[in-house]
């Protein structure tokens, strides 16, 4: 159903069929998201480029041939989006397959060796080195587990072994890490507020130039009525 890796499933609007093979479900919407992209991202350099030796006092000689560029820019960048934006609205994630494939590799002995750092006191140095001669000796079939069992086989060490299963427990491995930037609950929950608010205020100054676009018609015939009044 979601093909070898079982992950990620797209709705049926956003893929097409491969011409020889009747199973496959190809995932073309990602790849015209990849090339819009890319086309404003080309477009961007194309107005950094024409525009790197202008002097800063002469701008209007460019200005005609920039337009087009920052308009073309800007389309390309919102087809992307919002294509981007349909396919994410409209795909499956199987959460449970993403748990088990998380649960089934070394992704979490990092923590494991910070954990070592942080409860018996040792350098990330020593720490890394006893990890890593654990990882050798699985010879690539890991379980937490079977992973810890090399570790305190092979060393002396304090810490619980409760305390070093959790420390490869996948969910926990991103429940620490709340450093700003980080992917644990609170600096993502951070980083949305931030960008939700950047939006309203986006929104705000968009706002405030598009109703004073939209007043300048009637200025400007109000100040020529007035001119030619005084004319008179």
């Amino acid at each position: 159903m979601y093909g070898r890796i079982r992950i990620l499933r797209l709705s049926d609007a956003w893929v097409q069929i491969s011409s020889i093979m009747p199973q496959k479900r190809n995932p073309v919407a990602f790849e015209h998201v990849r090339i819009l992209a890319s086309k404003a991202l080309g477009h961007s350099q194309s107005v950094l480029t024409a525009a790197h030796n202008t002097p800063f006092g002469d701008i209007v000689d460019s200005e005609d041939d920039l337009q087009p560029l920052v308009f073309a820019m800007t389309a390309e960048a919102l087809r992307a989006l919002r294509l981007f934006g349909g396919v994410v609205a409209n795909c499956e994630v199987n959460i449970a397959r993403m748990a088990e494939r998380a649960n089934a590799e070394f992704l979490s002995v990092t923590e494991l060796a910070d954990t070592l750092v942080r409860m018996e006191e040792l350098s990330f140095r020593d720490a890394h080195h006893i990890v890593s001669a654990a990882v050798r000796a699985l010879r690539g079939n890991y379980s937490p587990e079977a992973m810890v069992d090399a570790v305190l086989s092979a060393n002396a060490l304090r810490t619980p072994r409760a305390v070093l299963l959790k420390a490869l427990d996948p969910v926990n491995f991103v429940e620490v890490r709340r450093i700003p930037g980080g992917p644990a609950i609170e600096p993502m929950r951070d980083a949305i507020h931030e960008s939700e608010a950047e939006i309203v205020s986006t929104e705000a100054w968009l706002a405030s130039k598009t109703a004073k676009l939209a007043a300048y018609p009637k200025r400007i015939a109000e100040a020529r009525q007035s001119l030619f009044a005084g004319t008179g």
